[in-house]
């Protein structure tokens, strides 16, 4: 397990600064159901 993790681990932190990105950059449609974001991810905000 620990060699599938350092085989893949750079891939999966890749992803999912990714999909942070995505999500911070993007809205809900129904403003209701938003979701609060975390600090740390504002800054990956585009202006």
């Amino acid at each position: 397990m620990l060699k599938f993790f350092k085989k893949y681990g750079g891939m999966f932190a890749a992803l999912a600064l990714t999909v942070t990105t995505v999500n911070v950059n993007s809205t809900c449609f129904w403003i209701n159901n938003q979701p609060e974001l975390p600090k740390n991810a504002k800054s990956l905000r585009k202006f």
